[in-house]
Order: structure tokens, then C-alpha cells, then sequence
């Protein structure tokens, strides 16, 4: 693999989890080898490498779900404070961040995090497949809309222009840093 800007960086993939079928997997499990093959590291919300982290599984969700119907709300609380610290510790350590969005899901947690980069003024780059227009304006005020697209394959193009091309449009979010320096091996 041939080095660039961004290699050794790591991004958070941000998206539906709760009203999506596959609780996010399927464009996640699509997105992750193409980042892998470019050196991009991959902090993801349904696979963490969090150490001793939650396991987001099927039955951890429909115990939450049962805890609210039966008016247990403070258990729920307590049941979400965890899951929502790891992805907030996430989207902390995160370089970027890939916003994929679904207009047929609720996607609380998702804008959160969105906003979260966003003030942290890390990119963010966002895909909706209904269309750029579709996008919510919120998202608008707070992201740039030079990163927003209709499809994955104009996603990887994108993040292989900022990975490859000389003098990359930085649109006053992306910041590339110089790993020797960092790490003391141009002395």
C-alpha cells in the first residue's frame, strides 16, 4: 500500500442503527475493506474496538426496549449511558467522519455525533443516497456541503482525492499532520 496524507488516520462511521433492519452492519461491513485497503483506520458503532466495550447485539436493544415498555426508564437510562459514552469516545478520537444517511430512519444518535465532529471541526463526510437536496439543513449549517454525496463510489472517490492528490481542498476542516515529526523519526 503506497503511503499518503491520510494513512495511519481513523475514521467513525456514523449512520442508523436503531430503525434500520440490520441495526447499520450491511453499509458499514461494505465501507470497511475499501478504508482497511487505504491504511484508514475504522472506528465503528456495531463492531467497537473498545476494550471491554458494550456488545450492541439484538437482545442488549430489546432489553432496552422492554425495560421503557415497562415504564423502567431510569434502567434504560442507565442500560444506554455506556453504549452512547463509547461512541461519543468514538467520535473523539476519530480524524473524520463518514455520515451516512438514511431518510426512512431516525437517526438521533447519528446527528449527535455529526455535531460532535462537526464543533470539533473535523470533516465530515456525508452520503445520502437520496440525493444531496435530501439532506437534512441542519446538516447543512454545520458541515460543508463540498463533502456531501449521492453515492458510495462518489464517497471513495472523494477519499481517495484527499488521500492522494497533490494540494487537496482542505475546505477548513481537514488538517493533515506530519506522522515523523509526531512520533520523533526525523531526528
Amino acid at each position: 500500500m503506497e503511503k499518503h496524507r491520510l494513512s495511519g488516520s481513523m475514521f467513525y462511521l456514523a449512520g442508523p442503527i436503531d430503525d434500520v433492519s440490520d441495526r447499520g452492519r450491511g453499509w458499514r461491513q461494505d465501507i470497511k475493506p475499501f478504508l482497511w485497503d487505504l491504511g484508514i483506520g475504522v472506528l465503528c458503532p456495531v463492531e467497537k474496538a473498545l476494550i471491554d466495550s458494550v456488545n450492541e447485539d439484538d437482545a442488549y436493544f430489546d432489553e432496552i426496549n422492554r425495560l421503557k415498555q415497562t415504564g423502567q426508564y431510569q434502567e434504560a437510562h442507565e442500560k444506554m449511558r455506556p453504549l452512547a459514552a463509547d461512541d461519543y469516545r468514538m467520535v473523539d478520537k476519530a480524524d473524520a467522519l463518514i455520515l451516512y444517511i438514511d431518510k426512512n430512519a431516525h437517526m438521533c444518535g447519528s446527528y449527535h455525533e455529526n455535531c460532535m465532529a462537526a464543533y470539533q471541526r473535523k470533516p465530515v463526510i456525508v452520503c445520502c443516497p437520496e440525493g444531496i437536496d435530501a439532506i437534512p439543513n441542519w446538516v447543512f449549517s454545520v458541515c460543508r456541503h463540498e463533502m456531501f454525496f449521492d453515492s458510495w463510489e462518489n464517497v471513495k472517490e472523494f477519499v481517495k482525492l484527499m488521500c492522494f492528490v497533490d494540494n487537496p481542498p482542505t475546505y477548513n476542516r481537514w488538517r493533515f499532520f506530519d506522522a515523523d515529526i509526531i512520533f520523533g523519526r526525523n531526528k
